[in-house]
């Protein structure tokens, strides 16, 4: 997930470390972007779940499988090292990638297929997938760093790769080609996640440095954008067509205090930041079952979360 200011992990099975999570459910209201991000159109409730790898002082978690019972996403350790893992049926691994560090583990398919990035010894981020218990680089022809963000059960990839000349642009990887993804109004981009229609969604910069989210589909871009944000960022999207991410409310887009997780349903712009937020929320991704999972920071510190809706 492009999101690398605030995460990065590690994937590999000898570390594999199998716990019991800390979990926390609350059932609270979402209701739509305000103060000045959007009016309030409707109202949803969710049960919010909290991710914390048992010993971790944080923990990311990114994408989900269709069920909301596998998540994947990245923690740090006591000694500040990123680590890969995935969470399933409520047991932790740790899946680092062989040899590499900083590692994070971004998105999962149903079959339990995963994608991320890893970080290598002479300084670059190599894109992986996860599949059948062995692991293979993704990297896109020219690329100096890339990111693996995203993957459909078709085992489409999306994500990103930085060129020979420090431009980040998007990708996605379909039997066996890879295909560059610029938005026609921006600069620096990212793809984040595809879903089965071949949906993508991701994101952009302008010439001024605001970031826009942008939809994919049927080879026309469209821009999405919080109404009143001073950015959006798209991270996640189901098959009718949800969207999650997160908007700034600053023009500064790491102003921790001013980072909100949304939703985008039916025309609606719904913050979804779990109760005692104080900052640097994400919805980082959807399933057909409107669960989100996430990352956000209370008082006590940054967590990953599970947002799952009340009937």
């Amino acid at each position: 997930m492009n999101v690398r200011a605030l995460a990065t992990p590690r994937l590999h099975p000898t570390k594999s470390i199998r716990r019991r999570p800390l979990i926390v459910g609350l059932a609270v209201a979402a209701v739509l972007a305000s103060a000045g991000a959007a009016q309030a159109l409707r109202q949803f409730t969710y049960t919010y779940t909290l991710i914390d790898y048992p010993g971790a002082p944080i923990t990311f978690a990114f994408g989900l499988n269709g069920s909301g019972t596998q998540i994947v996403g990245n923690y740090v350790d006591q000694g500040f090292e990123r680590h890969a893992f995935l969470l399933s049926d409520g047991v932790f691994s740790t899946i680092d990638f062989p040899g590499g560090s900083d590692n994070s583990a971004n998105n999962i398919s149903n079959d339990g297929q995963i994608v991320g990035q890893y970080f290598d010894s002479a300084g670059h981020y190599h894109g992986f997938l996860l599949a059948g218990g062995a692991y293979t680089t993704i990297d896109p022809p020219g690329a100096v760093d890339s990111f693996a963000n995203g993957i459909n059960d078709q085992g489409q990839i999306v994500g990103d790769y930085v060129d020979a000349a420090g431009v980040d642009r998007g990708f996605v990887l379909s039997h066996g080609t890879f295909t560059t993804i610029q938005p026609p109004a921006g600069g620096d981009s990212f793809a984040s996640a595809i879903n089965e229609r071949g949906q993508i969604v991701g994101s952009y910069f302008d010439t001024d440095g605001v970031a826009h989210g942008y939809l994919l589909s049927a080879g026309v871009f469209t821009t999405i954008d919080v109404p009143g944000a001073n950015h959006t960022l798209l991270y996640g999207i189901n098959n009718r067509g949800d969207v999650v991410g997160r908007y700034v409310s600053d023009p500064n887009p790491n102003k921790a205090s001013a980072q909100h997780a949304f939703l985008y349903s039916a025309g609606s712009f719904l913050t979804v930041d779990p109760p005692g937020w104080t900052g640097r929320a994400i919805a980082a991704d959807i399933n057909d079952h409107g669960q989100i999972s996430g990352l956000f920071r209370d008082a006590n510190g940054r967590h990953g979360f599970l947002a799952t809706p009340n009937p």
